[in-house]
């Protein structure tokens, strides 16, 4: 469903990293039709709703703990996949700034 996301028809701009696009004029989530990050239909993934659950923990308790900065300032991640049974990340290695001060 990636490649679903990557059409420069349905996306402006669909290889850049910019979440605003899912934001309405109010900034208030907009659910796209063209966004299916687990799947649709008999191949739809059956632990959808447990998985949401996880990554809003594990996300959110990471985010109010640490800020995420790029190793080199100003240098973001590539958003390259490298391709194989699945797309993969390409290696990239972040700081996790203590948002505490300590």
């Amino acid at each position: 469903m990636d490649s679903l996301s990557r059409y420069e028809t349905v996306f402006q701009d669909a290889k850049t990293y910019n979440p605003e696009r899912f934001l309405d004029a109010e900034g208030k989530f907009t659910q796209s039709e063209n966004f299916a990050p687990f799947g649709m239909g008999r191949r739809a993934c059956p632990a959808e709703a447990m998985a949401r659950m996880e990554l809003y923990l594990f996300l959110s308790a990471l985010i109010q703990r640490f800020e995420l900065r790029p190793e080199v300032p100003g240098e973001p991640p590539s958003l390259e996949p490298i391709p194989g049974i699945t797309y993969n990340p390409q290696p990239c290695r972040i700081r996790f700034v203590d948002r505490r001060g300590l």
